[in-house]
């Protein structure tokens, strides 16, 4: 075996440690308030619309192997405009993600502690500790970063194993809390709102999926050529999707789809029957500690993984301020990058506070990102002549249609997306305005 490539089973298992994020826990309850007993087949409804994208940006990755990401797709297919617009979109995406998960791993803990803010100025300063304390992280070298990330790694999958674990352990104990309305409603497959419930709640399960894209840029490095690939990557994000439906109808079994949606995932060591205080009030702290320590670590990974992209849009000159942005500190981090990547997520954490709107702004940015990308490989197939390529992009640009207009569904006001749309224009307003000035000094 070649020194560069990866085993099979080890490139599964790689790709499901990318994919399994804080989604996993974010998600349920949202989904329970829309479509109740049948929320957890959710997960699966995401996973087959979604299929396409997966296969075309795989496909992607491995015609442009020396290519990493898909701001260096855009950027090499497309040229450097559109090559901004994917990058910059893809930033904002996931600082809303960011911003998501700071506020669920905020309320987690206060929830825990019973303690309550009083005052908007309470849940600033909060809001500014946690991107502060992240920044610092982010700030240490990538040895200490990893050797945190390796510890919040183990803690995220305890919850999840714990969960499902109870399904193989007492497969057919009903613990008592499936309401009878929630049961009759899984029954009920020929209600004519039963599809509906299943497609509007997908951009809440498609914010499990994301981080398919890392999974597929490391294709090219398994072993076995490009069916392994492609099947190292399908074999990954399938059990991605099954853990993901098992432990949603496992909690849904637990907690029934009213509680889910009220309590939240924490909430579930609350109807487990367990009659010894000491050891409830036990269980309840590890568990929530390990989902505080799920939603810290997708948030860590995110600041880093952003930071170093919007140093590299810097180093290509493409961003105002440049020059700082693409600056390291002693631990050779992006330190500007970090800080302004942590600023924007408390930006909006601290005034979008609303969990379908930052859902909805991760899915758009990350969709805006990828269909530019999807443009750049239609263009490549149809100038090649690659058919099924070509057919494969198609139908992978129509699912990113489905999850994108049921993602703007998702809002109450067109007010809340406009700030994103603003957003996105600022960024390409200011690139423009970079390359003209670099433009007029050249000549």
């Amino acid at each position: 075996m070649r020194k560069d490539r990866v085993p099979f089973y080890v490139a599964v298992l790689l790709n499901m440690n990318i994919m399994i994020g804080a989604g996993i826990y974010l998600s349920p309850p949202e989904m329970a308030k829309v479509a109740y007993g049948w929320s957890y087949l959710g997960w699966g409804v995401a996973a087959l619309i979604f299929l396409p994208v997966v296969l075309a940006v795989m496909k992607l990755s491995l015609l442009f192997p020396k290519q990493s990401g898909l701001y260096a797709y855009a950027q090499t297919l497309l040229g450097p405009t559109l090559g901004f617009l994917c990058g910059w979109s893809y930033f904002l995406a996931f600082t809303s993600a960011e911003a998501l998960q700071a506020v669920v791993l905020r309320d987690t803990f206060l929830g825990c502690f019973a303690c309550e803010l009083v005052g908007p100025f309470a849940y600033f300063l909060v809001n500014f500790s946690i991107f502060s304390f992240i920044a610092f992280i982010c700030l240490q070298s990538l040895k200490t970063i990893g050797h945190i990330q390796t510890g919040a790694s183990v803690l995220k999958f305890f919850p999840i194993i714990f969960i499902i674990s109870l399904l193989i352990l007492i497969p057919f104990v009903d613990f008592g809390q499936l309401s009878e309305e929630g049961v009759s409603s899984v029954l009920q497959k020929s209600d004519p709102g039963f599809m509906t419930s299943l497609i509007s709640i997908v951009p809440l399960a498609m914010f499990g999926y994301w981080g398919f894209e890392s999974c597929c840029n490391m294709a090219h490095r398994i072993e076995g050529g490009a069916k392994k690939s492609s099947l190292a990557v399908l074999v990954g994000f399938f059990l991605v999707s099954a853990i993901y439906t098992l432990f949603h109808f496992q909690i849904l079994n637990i907690m029934g789809p009213q509680n889910l949606a009220t309590e939240k995932v924490e909430g579930v060591t609350n109807f487990l029957g367990l009659s010894n205080s000491y050891f409830f009030q036990f269980g309840t702290y590890v568990f929530v500690v390990s989902l505080a320590f799920s939603y810290f670590n997708a948030i860590l990974s995110e600041v880093v993984s952003f930071s170093f992209l919007l140093q590299t849009m810097a180093k290509d000159k493409a961003l105002l301020f440049s020059e700082f942005l693409k600056k390291n500190n002693k631990n050779k981090q992006p330190v500007y990058a970090v800080l302004f990547n942590c600023f924007v997520a408390f930006i909006f954490m601290s005034f979008i506070e609303n969990k379908s709107v930052l859902i909805c702004f991760s899915n758009i940015g990350s969709l805006t990102a990828v269909s530019i990308c999807l443009f750049a490989l239609l263009k490549f197939s149809y100038v090649e002549k690659k058919i099924g390529t070509f057919i494969l992009t198609l139908l992978a640009m129509g699912s990113s249609v489905v999850i994108a207009y049921y993602s703007i569904l998702g809002i109450d006001s067109f007010y809340d997306i406009l700030s994103y749309i603003i957003l996105v224009g600022l960024g390409l307003v200011s690139f423009l305005y970079v390359k003209s000035k670099a433009k007029s000094l050249s000549v």
